[in-house]
């Protein structure tokens, strides 16, 4: 009796944190399963880890040298958000809103300086409820491309069922979650605002980790970005491109959080 109430106290104080949705009994949640964080109310989807060919393989019709070269790529599970961080999520962390286009609590935060968004990252880990961050490169073309999959853009569509870019907005920022999402339930990684990752830019993939971290130095002078903008014409949006953040003007830039895996 003593040991199955140890047990179900386990498990009652494992859904206290947070919102879960879709989690099993298992140690790591069911691919898809949803966790909202309480301070923020930002959504997070549970990304199941696997292996994956980053870059530009031979289904891709054109790309840059620094999509180059295609690489094997081993990532673990970790949770992504569901959509690029909102200026009304924004809002219940910080005190003010660097947001320069549309207002709005459901429009993506933009010109989201590093420092804002390390801020961010550090105030939300005073809470408790796990290990907020970016996510590494690999982990997002991995989450991106659902999985994976050669997909020309993040998705399965057209890149105007998909995206916010220069073909079909009025040249700013859209309200997050209006477009299709990917395979794995995540919406506007193509599109809308570039998106920030962890790691340092470098112009090609040589000598790239290879277990999906994040590839950093201690003299990292710019940061790769990913997805593209409503900017951009969709050539830019494609799942494996690559800017840095020398390239693309602040105004352009959004953010989407990882959390780690609970150890």
């Amino acid at each position: 009796m003593t040991r199955l109430f140890r047990m179900l106290a386990a498990l009652c104080a494992a859904l206290t944190v947070g919102s879960v949705s879709g989690v099993s009994s298992a140690a790591e949640p069911v691919p898809g399963a949803v966790w909202t964080d309480p301070v923020s109310s930002i959504e997070f989807i549970w990304i199941a880890g696997g292996s994956f060919e980053m870059g530009c393989g031979a289904w891709v019709e054109k790309c840059t040298d620094a999509e180059k070269p295609s690489h094997q790529v081993a990532v673990k599970g970790f949770w992504l958000g569901k959509y690029k961080v909102t200026q009304g999520q924004w809002m219940k962390v910080m005190e003010k809103n660097p947001s320069q286009f549309h207002k709005g609590d459901s429009y993506p935060v933009d010109h989201a300086y590093l420092m804002l968004v390390q801020d961010l990252i550090g105030r939300l880990n005073q809470h408790g409820n796990g290990t907020f961050r970016l996510p590494t490169e690999a982990e997002w073309e991995y989450a991106c491309r659902s999985g994976g999959k050669n997909d020309t853009y993040c998705g399965s569509g057209a890149p105007n069922d998909l995206s916010w870019n220069n073909q079909n907005t009025r040249f700013s920022t859209m309200p997050v979650g209006q477009k299709a999402p990917n395979g794995f339930g995540l919406f506007d990684m193509s599109g809308d605002l570039y998106e920030r990752v962890e790691d340092c830019w470098h112009d090609s993939y040589q000598g790239a980790p290879v277990e999906g971290s994040a590839w950093v130095s201690t003299k990292c002078e710019t940061w790769a970005l990913r997805g593209g903008s409503w900017g951009n014409y969709p050539n830019m949006l494609r799942s494996t491109a690559r800017r840095n953040d020398l390239e693309v003007m602040c105004p352009y830039i959004g953010v989407r959080l990882a959390r780690s895996a609970e150890p």
